[in-house]
């Protein structure tokens, strides 16, 4: 899987280092889980904190709506490797 680079308000939840989308995902459960943000009645809403309101841009999600809203904030960049002036191969790196 391919890392992405998160964007500076996904990384205050998830962390800045590049990761694979599904490991973005699981780290965002985490968080949810661990500051109670899961609504207590609909479990499939998430009520979004101070920093979930960066990413999100709403106050209520559902968890179906949070995974197309975490991609606005992945990016994949390109890198080019090069030996002795030559290009000797290109890679991608999400961060």
């Amino acid at each position: 899987m391919k890392a992405l680079t998160p964007s500076a308000a996904l990384a205050a939840v998830v962390g800045a280092n590049p990761l694979p989308r599904t490991e973005v995902v699981s780290k965002l459960w985490t968080y949810i889980k661990k500051n109670k943000l899961q609504d207590a009645v609909n479990k499939r809403m998430i009520n979004a904190d101070a920093k979930l309101k960066e990413v999100f841009a709403k106050a209520q999600v559902s968890m179906f709506e949070m995974a197309g809203l975490i991609g606005k904030h992945l990016k994949l960049t390109v890198f080019t490797v090069y030996d002795k002036g030559r290009r000797k191969s290109a890679f991608f790196v999400l961060a």
